[in-house]
């Protein structure tokens, strides 16, 4: 790989498409920011640009314009982007009163086809195959759906929603064969829209290794490239959310209206090694998991196909409640190859380590998923500089111990 400084981004292009005709934006552009979130349906982005003379033959915007983006770390592949703009904000002439700045807000283009769209629509078939019809039918997008199969063939009759509502109303009935929590997302990141598990995305091999500290590397590069430039960690644990929300055991009861019957069901996960089994010890799972933190409440018809929803709702509440006790943002030099739902792992250095012993935190360093991505890229005089924030979620699902072996790219 050629050489090239952490930081350095090559903008390929940043059209903007309006009814008098195209602009680039590369050289009016003062910064950019696009967001990637595993719980967000669509990527959005907001663009600052000084205006001049090269955009007065296609003004007034008027909302009905698309942003094409493309760009890449230096000797890596890179996202291309195209948004839909949906606002201008933050108006400002400069002192010359010659020119003014403003923030273009963009979002996914499938925003507007659903802002306009009642689906009414009735199906017997998988969720997964739903999904991708929603995504192709209503949406119009023929974007790439991602999909994790889902178990079982349901009735579903979708009456005067909106597309993406829909789709929210499917995540949560739907049953992974593979993966017990069922813990489906539906989302956008740059290569297309996901239909997935988050514990099938936790899974994945890490596609990345970070580390703050700039010592142990074998490359000056690998060790600035992928060295972390700062992180913090919001909230280590609460051990009362998590007893509260199910992570230990949660009772599901199901009523059945045809037949008038009641049905109760205790889940109890921390045999399956959800993230609390990494926290905490054996004695504390076992003490929580004798009565429920959590009570969930199932309607069913038993004349109608099975739903699967009472099979893995316990489950489902467990890992996701695990999941949310171990998070940390981190910010980093831009990878472009790096896009929501993938994994990475992080080495973080302990306070003994700074010193020269390399000791890693046992808690922080491991296997992290990235839930949520931020492209920064700014333009000041001398040449753009480009980072990332990321939002990543462990939930004591990997440690230092299992961290993989990936080499930097």
């Amino acid at each position: 790989m050629s050489y090239f400084a952490p930081g350095d981004v090559q903008i390929s292009s940043i059209i903007l498409n309006t009814n008098g005709g195209s602009v680039n934006l590369m050289y009016l552009m003062q910064s950019m920011s696009i967001y990637e979130n595993i719980l967000s349906p669509g990527v959005n982005a907001e663009v600052v640009v000084l205006e001049d003379n090269a955009l007065v033959a296609v003004l007034p915007l008027l909302g009905e314009e698309t942003l094409t983006v493309s760009f890449n770390t230096p000797s890596l592949s890179g996202p291309t982007y195209t948004f839909h703009v949906a606002s201008i904000k933050n108006l400002n002439v400069t002192s010359n009163l010659k020119t003014r700045s403003y923030m273009i807000e963009c979002v996914a283009q499938e925003v507007l086809p659903h802002k306009s769209t009642l689906i009414q629509k009735a199906y017997n078939t998988n969720i997964s195959s739903m999904v991708q019809d929603i995504v192709s039918t209503f949406l119009k997008s023929s974007k790439t759906v991602n999909v994790e199969q889902t178990m079982g063939v349901q009735q579903y009759t979708v009456q005067n929603k909106k597309p993406f509502v829909a789709i929210k109303d499917l995540v949560k009935r739907s049953a992974s064969s593979t993966n017990q929590s069922s813990t489906y997302t539906f989302f956008e990141n740059q290569a297309g829209f996901n239909f997935k598990t988050i514990e099938g995305m936790m899974g994945q091999g890490p596609v990345a290794v970070f580390t703050n500290n700039s010592v142990t590397s074998d490359s000056i590069y690998r060790v600035i490239f992928r060295n972390i430039l700062g992180y913090n960690v919001p909230e280590l644990f609460n051990t009362p959310h998590k007893i509260g929300q199910g992570a230990f055991a949660s009772i599901t009861k199901t009523f059945d209206f045809k037949t008038m019957s009641f049905v109760n069901n205790l889940t109890q996960p921390a045999s399956m090694k959800y993230g609390g089994s990494a926290l905490n010890t054996a004695g504390f799972i076992s003490q929580f998991a004798q009565s429920a933190g959590k009570s969930m409440h199932i309607q069913q018809d038993s004349t109608q196909p099975a739903n699967f929803i009472s099979n893995f709702l316990g489950n489902q509440k467990a890992y996701a409640a695990n999941l949310d006790q171990q998070k940390m943002t981190m910010r980093i030099f831009g990878d472009s190859t790096l896009k929501a739902g993938d994994m990475i792992t992080v080495y973080i250095m302990g306070s003994s380590g700074i010193t020269g012993n390399q000791s890693y935190d046992p808690i922080l360093s491991g296997n992290w998923m990235v839930s949520a991505l931020r492209h920064v890229i700014l333009t000041p005089e001398a040449k753009p500089q480009y980072t990332q924030l990321l939002e990543l979620v462990s939930g004591g699902l990997g440690s230092a111990s299992a961290a993989s072996g990936v080499q930097n790219a």
